[in-house]
């Protein structure tokens, strides 16, 4: 895909970006402890790119059907 001026106009109005946790953010594995406790795993790319986003001025959004202390305390931590 070229990125026409066009393209880069339109894409110049995003705000905002809403993203899913699982198998967006993460690979979609569950892992589970032995004392049942699940958690997911996170790509590092992926929480530098959402920072980065935040700190550019952009809304980001995350959805998520579980409600993990983990993924909210993470991001927490990016902002």
């Amino acid at each position: 895909m070229l990125l026409t001026p066009d393209l880069l106009n339109r894409f110049a109005t995003i705000r905002t970006f809403i993203f899913d946790i699982d198998g967006v953010l993460t690979t979609g594995d569950v892992h589970l402890l032995a004392s049942g406790e699940q958690f997911r795993t996170f790509d590092i790319k992926d929480s530098y790119a959402i920072e980065h986003a935040l700190r550019a001025g952009f809304r980001v959004g995350i959805v998520s059907a579980a409600t993990a202390d983990g993924v909210r305390n993470w991001f927490e931590i990016l902002g």
